[in-house]
């Protein structure tokens, strides 16, 4: 194992830790966005979602690229102990920027299920709308002849 590739597994996470900071707030403006019902601007958060998943993908193949050339498991990557044996002195590095990495990780997988509820509740109340707009469905709200 070459010490730039231990070099490399810091500086690959730290980019994808930054891409997962960029998609948090991206998801925060679009919370905000589907609390105020802005179309416009969900449309335009949704392709910098996109766009900043595809970004995210290719620092995590990267990343995997890496972990790979090193020798590393999944299990090794939260084992402090084995991580020192791969990793030596880039090892307390790597771990405190895991560390911090999975708390971003976590908030983004936090706010995406406040996203989705948002989401399920907006469905709901457009359902509910249509329901007595239409009597349950008993009346149209077009005129076919028209």
């Amino acid at each position: 194992m070459a010490d730039s590739d231990n070099t490399g597994l810091v500086e690959t996470t730290r980019k994808e830790m930054a891409e997962f900071s960029r998609m948090l707030e991206i998801l925060h403006r679009k919370q905000e966005a589907i609390s105020k019902l802005d179309t416009e601007a969900i449309r335009n958060l949704v392709s910098e979602e996109l766009n900043g998943l595809k970004r995210i993908g290719s620092v995590e193949k990267e990343r995997s690229q890496i972990i790979g050339k090193l020798g590393l498991t999944a299990e090794d990557l939260n084992d402090p102990r084995a991580l020192g044996e791969k990793l030596g002195n880039s090892a307390g590095s790597y771990a405190k920027l895991h560390a911090a990495f999975k708390e971003v990780f976590s908030q983004v997988t936090r706010l995406n299920g406040i996203i989705n509820i948002l989401l399920l509740h907006s469905v709901a109340f457009i359902k509910q709308n249509i329901s007595i707009l239409t009597d349950n469905g008993n009346r149209r709200l077009v005129d076919k002849k028209a």
